[in-house]
């Protein structure tokens, strides 16, 4: 999926009627936590090959990175101990994440 399309859908949501207080969440070990940040990323990512596709493909490029609690990505940032270098590099965005009161 990319931004435009998650942004087209989200808004249809809310249209069709789906309070816009609804929490939104990621899976983490699948386990439901709410989406706390915010980032951007190029790098490598597990892609949709062919929607509904049971697999995914390697791929490498910019992302845009829902992160939820308790999840950081600090660890893409950081270099590696065993090689030195970063899986990711990190893109500022032109605004800020709107954070939880």
């Amino acid at each position: 999926m990319n931004l435009k399309t998650l942004h087209t859908y989200l808004g249809d949501l809310l249209q069709a009627g789906v309070p816009p207080d609804l929490p939104v969440v990621g899976l983490v070990e699948s386990w439901p936590r709410e989406i706390s940040d915010v980032a951007m990323l190029t790098g490598d990512y597990s892609g949709d090959p062919h929607p509904k596709l049971i697999t995914y493909a390697h791929r490498t490029g910019a992302m845009l990175v829902l992160v939820p609690i308790t999840e950081d990505v600090s660890e893409l940032l950081n270099p590696r101990e065993e090689t030195g270098i970063a899986t990711h590099v990190g893109t500022d965005l032109p605004i800020d994440p709107p954070y939880p009161d």
